[in-house]
C-alpha cells in the first residue's frame, strides 16, 4: 500500500467525507440502537455518549490513514479500548463489540465511496485497502481487550471465583459488600409455545406450562434466554456475580428489588420469553442460606404457575410455610378431599380466588351464569364446612388450594430448576 499518497475521489481527498465525525458516529449509534438488540440488552443508552466520542475518534484516525497517515498506535486507540474492557468487565460479550465494530466500518466505506464517479477508478482499490487494513487493525486487537479484561483483578474469572466463595460461605475479609441481592431465574419454556391453558389459581397469567413434555427446541431457546438474560442483568447492574456451576440461573446482584424489575421487564421484552426472578436481600454471610431458599422459592412459583415477574421472599412467605412438610400442611390440604368427586367445583374456588372474589369475572372466565358461580361457591360452603365468601373460610380454602396445586402440579419445568433429590430446605 502507497500510505504516502492522499486518496482522491470526485476530484476532493477522500476523506472529506468523514470531515463531521461526530455526526457520522452519532449517526452509527443510532442507527444500531433502533436495529439491534444488544444496544437495549447491554444497556448502551447508559454509555451513549462514550461511545459516540469513541466511534468518532476512530473516524478521525481512518481519515488520517487515507491522507496517507499510519494506522493508529495503541495509545491513540486506548480510549476506544478502555470503553470497550470496561463494557467487558461488566459482562458484555465479545458479539456485541464486534456487531458494533462492524457496522460502524460498513458507514466508514460507504460514506467515504458515495462521492466516486467513473473518474476514480485509479484509487477506488487503495482506499478499499486501507479501510481493509484499518478495520483489521481494529478486528484483531478488540479481543486482546476482553483477554486483557478476564486477566484483570476483577475480571469475570475473578468475579466467578468470588461468587463460589460466597455461596461456599468463604467470604473474603475485605472489599466484599455487606449484603447482596440474591435474584434465581426462571425461564419458561412454554412461553415461546402458541398454546396456552388457563390458571385455575393464583393470578391470571398470559402463558403458563403446557403438558407434556417440553420440546427439545423450546427447551433449548429457555437455556439460551436464561443464560443470556443473566448477561443482561450483569452487565445492567455493576458489581453484580453471575454464580458459576451448578447454580445456573443465581446472581447476586448490587441492585434494589424495583431496579431489577424494571430491567427483567425489558430484558423479558426482547428475549421473547417470560423471566421470573425469586429474590432476597440478605447479609453477605447469609448467601449459602438464601441460595437454598430462592431455590424453593422458584420451585414453588413454578409449581403454582405463578405469573411472571420479581418476587421477593415475603411476597412468597405464606406459600412457602404452607407448602412445608408436616401435619399442618396435611389436614389443610384435607379440607379439599368432600370436592374431590366433583372437579368443577375446585375449579370454580381456585379461579374465584385467581379473580380476587369478583363473581362475574369468574363467570366469564369459566363461560357460566353469576349465579352459578354463587351456587357453586354454597356447595363448597356445605360439602367443606368453610364457606369462600367469608373472611375465615376463605383463609382456610385458600391455603387449601394453594397446598393442592402445589402437590398435584408435576416437577418445574423451568430452565433452572434441580430435580427434586437434590434440593435441599433450609429454615429460617
Amino acid at each position: 500500500m502507497d500510505r504516502g499518497r492522499t486518496m482522491m475521489l470526485n476530484g476532493r481527498p477522500a476523506s472529506h467525507a468523514l470531515a463531521d465525525s461526530t455526526a457520522l458516529a452519532e449517526e452509527v449509534l443510532q442507527h444500531h440502537a433502533t436495529t439491534s438488540t444488544d444496544y437495549r440488552l447491554y444497556r448502551m443508552a447508559d454509555v451513549h455518549a462514550d461511545i459516540v466520542r469513541s466511534l468518532a475518534a476512530g473516524f478521525r484516525l481512518a481519515a488520517r490513514l487515507l491522507d496517507g497517515g499510519p494506522l493508529p498506535t495503541e495509545d491513540e486507540l486506548s480510549g476506544i479500548f478502555t470503553l470497550i474492557a470496561e463494557k467487558a468487565l461488566v459482562g458484555v460479550p465479545l458479539s456485541a463489540m464486534m456487531a458494533l465494530t462492524d457496522e460502524t466500518v460498513g458507514k466508514l466505506r460507504s460514506t467515504v465511496l458515495a462521492p466516486a464517479d467513473a473518474h476514480d477508478n485509479e484509487d477506488l482499490r487503495e482506499i478499499n485497502d486501507r479501510i481493509f487494513a484499518f478495520a483489521q487493525h481494529i478486528h484483531t486487537t478488540i479481543p486482546l481487550c476482553y483477554i486483557n479484561a478476564a486477566r484483570r483483578t476483577g475480571g469475570p474469572d475473578t468475579a466467578s471465583s468470588l461468587a463460589e466463595a460466597l455461596l461456599a460461605g468463604r467470604a473474603p475479609a475485605e472489599d466484599v459488600p455487606r449484603g447482596y441481592l440474591v435474584a434465581r431465574l426462571v425461564v419458561d419454556p412454554w412461553s415461546s409455545a402458541d398454546t396456552a391453558t388457563p390458571a385455575m389459581t393464583g393470578p391470571p397469567r398470559t402463558r403458563v406450562n403446557g403438558p407434556g413434555t417440553v420440546p427439545p427446541h423450546l427447551a433449548i431457546k429457555a437455556g439460551h434466554d436464561l443464560d443470556e438474560a443473566g448477561r443482561q442483568l450483569a452487565a445492567a447492574f455493576p458489581g453484580t456475580l453471575i454464580a458459576p456451576a451448578p447454580h445456573r440461573g443465581l446472581l447476586l446482584a448490587q441492585a434494589p428489588v424495583d431496579a431489577l424489575r424494571d430491567v427483567l421487564r425489558e430484558i423479558g421484552t426482547v428475549l421473547g420469553a417470560e423471566i421470573t426472578a425469586v429474590t432476597d436481600t440478605v447479609a453477605t454471610a447469609k448467601i449459602p442460606r438464601a441460595a437454598e431458599d430462592t431455590r424453593e422459592l422458584a420451585r414453588i412459583v413454578t409449581r403454582l404457575r405463578y405469573p411472571a415477574g420479581v418476587y421477593t421472599f415475603g411476597d412468597l412467605a405464606v406459600e412457602y410455610q404452607l407448602t412445608r412438610p408436616g401435619p399442618g400442611r396435611d389436614r389443610l390440604a384435607a379440607a379439599l378431599d368432600p370436592l374431590t368427586a366433583n372437579a368443577g367445583l375446585i375449579e370454580t374456588l381456585g379461579v374465584h380466588i385467581g379473580n380476587n372474589l369478583d363473581r362475574r369475572r369468574t363467570a366469564t372466565a369459566l363461560g357460566l351464569h353469576p349465579n352459578t358461580v354463587d351456587h357453586r361457591l354454597k356447595r363448597i360452603a356445605k360439602l367443606t364446612g368453610h364457606d369462600p365468601t367469608r373472611p375465615h373460610g376463605l383463609r382456610h380454602l385458600h391455603a387449601a388450594t394453594v397446598i393442592d396445586r402445589f402437590l398435584q402440579a408435576p416437577m418445574p419445568r423451568a430452565a433452572h430448576l434441580e430435580q427434586a433429590g437434590g434440593t435441599r430446605l433450609s429454615s429460617r
